[in-house]
């Protein structure tokens, strides 16, 4: 997820570039997290990502977790995608 900074960087940036070359050409654009492993593509480093832990109250308290150690032990959801994150 792109820190609030970063999508207002680049939607101005992007309004730019779409109405620059929207009328001379087809514009195809993502935003991708990851290794730049798309062939022919070009790719720009927009920002490093930030990763907190987050529980509601009850999962914090049910859990214990009140320092790290604890929060490694718990159960932790993944995205399929990124199942090292």
């Amino acid at each position: 997820m792109l820190k609030i900074s970063s999508i207002r960087w680049i939607l101005p940036s992007l309004s730019k570039v779409v109405s620059t070359e929207a009328s001379t050409s087809t514009l195809d654009a993502a935003i991708h997290f990851g290794a730049p492993t798309w062939p022919g593509a070009v790719c720009e480093f927009l920002c490093k990502e930030e990763v907190y832990p987050v529980a509601p109250p009850a999962t914090r308290d049910r859990f214990g977790l009140d320092d790290a150690a604890a929060i490694a032990q718990a159960p932790l959801l993944h995205q399929s995608s990124r199942p090292t994150a």
